[in-house]
């Protein structure tokens, strides 16, 4: 077998691509696909193409490569429901939800498409005779579009999940680290949406001791890669912070993020006020 029809090595400036598997045991299906997906880019990223002869080599690679975007599936390969044991295979023993299923078959007799539509998880049919080079390019588009909106509604989320518990970690214990929760945080944001993150203390921020409005929970976002914040220490006294993403956030994500901080420094906030109020309290008594 050719080594590029095994996949493909193309990839964008940044090392990123869509991962595309092709399952169909003739090669000059194979062959087609590399040629139209070479030009393909979508949203800055390009196409890398994995191939498969059957569905054991399908599987295969479905274990060891993850994050595969798209799967167009031959049905009649090894046995006449190949292709539809494979659909079976990733939605009920892999349990993989995201990635877009594409039944594309010369032998439609074989399975109907009424019949396949109905009976199985799958995103679209096509029959190889109706796929033109205009038609698949159309076609994996679409899919991977699916595909990003998905992938996006998961991750908000998972972000949303971790951001209400953090936020509560202020409010429902007796935490004063709170640079560590943040960290902490921000540890598990960046494993959430698969990037680094770097925090930086930049200054201290003091104020006049009874002016409580001295710290707002505003945030100050830079080309969505880093943003600003202070977060209180005590009455008088904050820190200026800056928190640097390795690649920049998507709108929905930093609209998530800006949440998140707010509702944080405003719960840091109280909780800052709460205490030095106390204190006076039994000062006073």
């Amino acid at each position: 077998m050719p080594e590029f029809l095994k996949k493909s090595g193309i990839k964008d400036s940044n090392g990123e691509f869509w991962k595309i598997l092709v399952v169909d045991d003739e090669p000059d299906v194979h062959a087609i696909t590399s040629v139209v997906a070479r030009d393909i880019e979508f949203e800055g990223k390009k196409v890398k193409l994995y191939s498969a002869f059957s569905a054991d080599e399908a599987k295969k690679i479905l274990t060891q490569v993850p994050d595969i975007a798209l799967a167009m599936i031959d049905v009649v390969m090894e046995k006449d429901t190949s292709g539809l044991d494979l659909v079976r295979y990733i939605r009920e023993e892999l349990k993989n939800p995201y990635i877009r299923l594409v039944i594309r078959t010369g032998q439609p007799g074989f399975a109907p498409p009424r019949e396949i539509v109905l009976k199985y998880d799958i995103n679209d049919y096509r029959e190889k005779a109706e796929l033109s080079s205009n038609g698949l390019y159309t076609m994996i588009i679409a899919r991977l579009r699916e595909y990003r909106d998905i992938i996006e509604l998961d991750t908000q989320r998972k972000l949303l999940e971790r951001s209400a518990f953090y936020s509560s970690v202020v409010l429902n214990s007796n935490v004063e680290d709170f640079d560590d929760v943040l960290a902490e945080a921000f540890d598990s944001f960046s494993k959430i949406l698969g990037l680094t993150v770097r925090i930086e203390k930049l200054s201290e921020v003091r104020a006049d001791k009874f002016n409580g409005n001295a710290y707002s929970t505003n945030v100050s976002w830079n080309e969505s890669k880093s943003v600003e914040f202070v977060l209180r220490k005590e009455i008088g006294l904050g820190e200026r912070i800056r928190v640097d993403f390795s690649k920049p956030l998507t709108r929905h994500q930093s609209e998530l993020m800006t949440m998140f901080l707010e509702r944080y420094l405003s719960a840091v906030n109280n909780y800052v006020l709460s205490k030095d109020l106390i204190e006076t309290l039994y000062k006073i008594i």
